[in-house]
């Protein structure tokens, strides 16, 4: 099973998905941090997901301007580059999706690579 996130990105970065997992309940209790819920032994166990009896669905409204871009990942992404990077290959690159979706994952490959990978971008939502 993928665990698959969203950004909204234009001038800032920001994830509009919320992992269902055991460690991300940890960090938003305060009994770990960020950090360690990358290395934590347990960080693989889901607790929500789709084809799960009761599966927690998460509702999101989001104003958008004509400058928002979606960027849809896997977790090969974020657990190798985080978010400042991937906003500043946005902010780089601008007009080009194609280009900045290579980067971003030639970025996590070349940092061991050692989940899948893959990105979905989508510019001009308005």
């Amino acid at each position: 099973m993928y665990k698959r996130q969203a950004y909204l990105i234009d001038e800032g970065i920001k994830q509009i998905t919320r992992d269902h997992k055991y460690v991300e309940d940890l960090v938003e209790r305060g009994l770990i941090t960020r950090e360690q819920a990358k290395y934590h032994p347990q960080r693989n166990i889901i607790t929500s997901a789709l084809g799960m009896e009761n599966p927690r669905i998460d509702l999101n409204e989001q104003r958008i301007s004509d400058r928002t871009s979606l960027l849809l990942t896997t977790d090969g992404l974020p657990d190798l580059v985080d978010d400042s990077e991937i906003l500043a290959c946005f902010v780089n690159y601008p007009p080009h999706p194609d280009l900045i979706g290579d980067l971003l994952v030639r970025m996590a490959n070349a940092r061991g690579g050692h989940d899948n990978t893959s990105v979905s971008i989508m510019t001009h939502l308005i």
